[in-house]
């Protein structure tokens, strides 16, 4: 069975502040924020939901 690649919306804006992740209007503290920016360059290319676990994975 083939896995779904997900992409990054081109219209979801990100900004990285500090030690948080704005995501549109969200606010994102901890674990996620420190994902940025690698989740997003994988997610921009396309991404298995197995490659995200295998990299990012607690």
């Amino acid at each position: 069975m083939n896995e779904k690649i997900y992409y990054w919306s081109p219209i979801k804006h990100w900004e990285k502040l500090h030690n948080e992740v704005l995501i549109g209007e969200m606010r994102f503290t901890g674990i996620l924020s420190e994902w940025f920016p690698e989740f997003y360059f994988m997610a921009q290319k396309g991404v298995k939901i197995s490659e995200l676990v295998e990299r990012f994975s607690l």
